[in-house]
Parts: C-alpha cells; structure tokens; sequence
C-alpha cells in the first residue's frame, strides 16, 4: 500500500495544524487507544456526506486508484481507509502517524473511528522504530506524552480539513450507482462517479478537448465534457 501522506501544515486546508479548535482526546476501547467524534450535518443527504467524504480521501489520502482505502460498503454509507498524517510544520517530533479510519454516515450524522495508531518517528523523536500508541506509557516516560500530544494536534488538523470538505463541496448528482458500486466502466459516468467507482487515475491526459484517465496499461477512460464518452478495457 502506498498511502499517501497527509500533510497539514498546509493552506490547502484552511486550518493552522496548532490551532486550538476543540482536540480530539486520545481515548481507550477494549485497551486500545483509540480516536473518536462524530459531525451533524441536517443541511445535506446522506448520499451527499458518503460521496464527499469518498473523494475526499480519494483525492487526499490516496495515491492512486483506491490504495488507501481497506474496505467500503455503498449501501451502508460506511467505508474504512489507512491515513498517514504528519506532525505539525513548528513540532520538535517530526513525526508521521498511520491509522486505521472507519466512517458511518447515518441520520445526519457522520462518526469517525480511528485506531490501530502507529508512531513512524522523525529525526528528532526518542524511538528509532515504529512503535504502536497502544504501548505507550505517558505515566512513566514524559516523552510518551509528548508524542500522545502531537499526535491529537496531527489528527485534529487532519479531520478537521476532511469535516470542512465534507461539509461545503457540492457534487453533482451520482445517477449510475449500480455502475459504481459494481466498478462498470460504462458510458455516461461523471467524473466524480469514476472516482467513487474506480479511484484515482494513474495517469491523466488531454488532447483536443478530450480528456483520458490511465488506470492501468488495460484500463483508459475517454471523457468529452466531463462524461465518459469511451472505455478501453
């Protein structure tokens, strides 16, 4: 899996990775440490939150095709994905963090879940491997809960661009679900709906006003204003 890293220390998304805006605590589940929360959005469709939160982590998380993400289920309008997010730009660590994130979308509301965190330490971090936050002893080595603390102002940042997404894009309306759920490349297929089916094009080109989306050396996509007008596969 190739995860792309999630940085933000960025403008890109609008919020200052040392901003104050309500951390997410570092809570337990069964021993596990774990991150949790949820975000009410009565002004939209479920459907609306579900696909803005795919291409969400289809355009920033992954890298290309869906490589991030672990499992979806449509009908459900839950999905699960691997995030890296990086330390804070003015942090001492440097560290980069990976997670498991699981997303339900239900009744308006969008829960998060993440767990399975993984410490990927930078230059400037006490440990040299990678080491489970699960092991961690804040209790006994004060270095624990520096990384503990990075680690909440890191995801933070990090959901708190992917929640301003998902509440402001505006998508056009997916009329080919049946196409997307069961990954049909056919004719008429926005490009939004080919991220939800397909993911991240490897490559992508234009040529007189025709647009191609590469997903392998078998697999082309051919828009003309923004709709799949022919598919080699």
């Amino acid at each position: 899996m190739k995860t792309k890293l999630f940085l933000i220390g960025l403008v890109l998304f609008g919020l200052s990775a040392t901003a104050q805006v309500n951390p997410i605590p570092i809570t337990e589940d069964n021993g596990a440490r774990i991150m949790t929360g949820f975000e009410s959005l009565a002004f939209q469709s479920d459907e609306t939150t579900f696909v803005n939160a795919y291409l969400f982590v289809v355009d920033n998380v992954c890298s290309v095709k869906k490589d991030a993400i672990v499992s979806t289920d449509f009908e459900a309008h839950s999905f699960k994905f691997t995030m890296l997010v990086g330390s804070p730009e003015d942090s001492k660590l440097n560290n980069v963090y990976q997670m498991d994130v699981s997303i339900r979308i239900q009744d308006h509301r969008m829960v998060y879940y993440i767990n399975n965190m993984q410490v990927i330490p930078g230059k400037n971090s006490l440990s040299k491997t990678n080491t489970l936050v699960d092991k961690l002893t804040p209790e006994k080595r004060a270095a624990h809960g520096d990384i503990l603390a990075d680690l909440s102002v890191s995801v933070t940042a990090a959901m708190h661009s992917f929640i301003d997404f998902v509440s402001n894009n505006k998508p056009g309306k997916v009329t080919h679900w049946e196409a997307v759920k069961t990954a049909n490349a056919v004719k008429g297929l926005t490009m939004e709906e080919a991220k939800l089916a397909f993911g991240k094009p490897q490559y992508v080109s234009e040529n007189r006003g025709e647009v191609q989306w590469m997903y392998g050396s078998s697999f082309y996509l051919f828009f003309k204003n923004g709709t799949v007008s022919s598919v080699i596969r």
